[in-house]
């Protein structure tokens, strides 16, 4: 009996130490794809600002700067509404990926509920990003054209 308990316990042991090798692996993949997203995610971002921050330079030079920035701050919200929506499902399916390896490498069935409210809020919170970028892009170009017309117009009629 004691040498049939000892069998298991190394059994056992060495299924533990299996199972903690397999998460680190994993958890280091995460953390790579993690990375390169937000590394690509900001080159994205700076990519598409540094023109719009050239755009408004030049039309604070000729006038009608008002109308261009608020156009390029439409840009700028859109994109960053897209590229946040993007780094929340990325997060999200990251977080999933975690909570399934932890379950498999455990057996905690639990982590499958873990798993898909990760994957869920993710998505949400990807939805929710993009939609709150288009409509900040929305005001801001509507609120770049009023400044404007407000502008031209006071300015002829002074």
């Amino acid at each position: 009996a004691d040498l049939e308990k000892n069998f298991k316990s190394r059994i056992q042991t060495f299924a533990w130490i299996q199972g903690l090798a397999v998460r680190a692996v994993a958890n280091v993949g995460f953390d790579v794809m993690d990375a390169a997203f937000s590394g690509a995610a900001s080159a994205v971002t700076g990519l598409v600002f540094a023109p719009l921050d050239v755009a408004d330079r030049v039309a604070e030079r000729f006038g009608g700067s008002r109308v261009v920035t608020g156009v390029t701050g439409g840009v700028r919200s859109t994109v960053g509404g897209v590229v946040g929506g993007g780094t929340a499902v990325v997060g999200g399916s990251l977080a999933a990926g975690r909570a399934l390896v932890q379950g498999a490498t455990s057996g905690d069935v639990g982590q499958l509920g873990e798993a898909g409210r990760a994957f869920a809020g993710g998505v949400v919170g990807g939805v929710g990003s993009v939609v709150g970028g288009v409509a900040h892009a929305g005001q801001d170009v509507v609120g770049g054209v009023r400044a404007g017309v407000r502008s031209t117009s006071t300015t002829l009629f002074d």
